[in-house]
């Protein structure tokens, strides 16, 4: 019997095996009785197994045998990371002298039954190879190890966003990675393409122990794991995308969530809506920090803030207020008073009748607004609302700052 090394735990000196059988319904773990044994094959990848039985639906053997991982000219190193559908390693191609990524598709095991992978590998592999961008990784060749389906393909120098957040990197850096993250994913939607599963060990960041390489011609994002996506999209795969980069986003830039700051209606948003509000949303924040306020900045802030209104305005509210107790030229109520002057403006254009909102706080007549914002967003969809968004001056420039 032949498998694959799938994962390390060195903790527990236990390797897990992919095994190429249809009656092995699991994959295999094995332990080591001393970690020197381990650490012997821990770049030999392939496995065999010799007198296999089986007792109590589970599988037993006396011999087991580790071997290199080889595919023509290329030398299987180490396992880059591994999930639900395969496995990834990092291998060098001895002919073009490069390092490059292999991507193994394994049977995936769910609710207990073992599924092919074969249809997904298929259908993964065409969307990527048909993708032209940057920050999609180049197909090299297509390839088998046993029955098991992979591909050689370009290996992305970086870490997964994941492992470039938890070094804690700045406000400022943290903002280069959203945007450049934007530039991609709207590349992507111009191609009719959604990915569907942009969670945050699904991006690459091109970093180094945490620091960007800013100065390189290359992209500073890649998008991997094309699993899940679709052409010219499905609306449920479309809803999960949505909720992906909302929580994606959040992650990213942080203070969101910490500040309380955010209102969304998920429920009438498009991938493209979210990605306009969280470019309102970084400058906005941007503006915030700022050592000193200018009169343009609360101008700024006050736009951003009433033209899409997807903010909690109390909580907005209490932290541009503290931002401007130490300030001795403007206070919150310069702010109220540009908020107010958008709001009828918007109102205006929103076709909400003015002498409903006269009479009532700032806090109800916003909450008004984003109640029929929400309500055209859904009847009317992305597009028609952003053609009203367009008629504020100078809107799109706010939006688009980078600060």
């Amino acid at each position: 019997m032949k498998g694959l090394i799938k994962k390390f735990d060195y903790k527990t000196k236990t390797i897990t095996i992919a095994v190429d059988d249809v009656r092995i319904k699991d994959d295999i773990e094995y332990v080591f009785e001393h970690i020197d044994e381990m650490n012997a094959i821990d770049n030999k990848f392939l496995v065999y197994l010799d007198k296999i039985t089986f007792k109590n639906g589970k599988v037993e053997f006396k011999n087991i045998r580790f071997d290199e991982f080889k595919i023509d000219d290329i030398i299987v190193n180490s396992i880059i990371g591994n999930g639900d559908n395969g496995v990834v390693y990092q291998g060098y191609d001895t002919f073009f002298e490069r390092n490059v990524a292999i991507k193994v598709w394994l049977p995936n095991f769910k609710n207990g039954k073992k599924k092919s992978n074969k249809t997904r590998f298929k259908e993964e592999v065409k969307k990527m190879a048909n993708i032209n961008q940057q920050s999609v990784t180049t197909i090299h060749k297509r390839d088998k190890i046993f029955s098991f389906d992979l591909v050689i393909m370009e290996l992305i120098n970086g870490i997964t966003l994941k492992k470039w957040l938890s070094y804690k990197p700045n406000f400022y850096d943290r903002c280069i990675v959203i945007r450049a993250l934007f530039l991609e994913i709207e590349k992507l939607h111009q191609d009719g393409i959604h990915h569907g599963d942009l969670h945050l060990e699904n991006i690459m960041v091109d970093s180094v122990r945490g620091m960007l390489n800013k100065n390189k011609k290359s992209n500073l994002i890649y998008i991997i794991d094309f699993g899940t996506s679709i052409f010219s999209g499905k609306n449920n795969s479309n809803e999960r995308e949505c909720k992906l980069m909302i929580d994606t986003f959040n992650e990213i830039i942080h203070e969101i969530k910490e500040y309380n700051i955010l209102d969304l209606d998920k429920n009438s948003l498009s991938s493209e809506m979210i990605i306009k509000i969280y470019r309102g949303i970084i400058n906005l924040l941007s503006l915030l920090k700022l050592e000193s306020m200018s009169h343009q900045a609360i101008v700024d802030i006050s736009m951003l803030t009433t033209v899409l209104p997807v903010y909690n305005l109390k909580s907005l509210s209490n932290l541009i207020e503290n931002k401007l107790k130490s300030d001795e030229n403007y206070s919150i109520e310069d702010f109220k008073v540009y908020l107010a002057n958008y709001l009828f403006y918007m109102s205006d254009i929103f076709d909400i009748d003015i002498n409903e909102i006269k009479n009532i706080t700032i806090g109800e007549a916003y909450d008004k607004y984003k109640n029929v914002f929400n309500n055209k967003l859904k009847e009317k969809g992305y597009k028609e609302i952003l053609e009203i968004l367009n008629q504020v001056n100078d809107f799109e420039t706010v939006l688009n700052l980078n600060i």
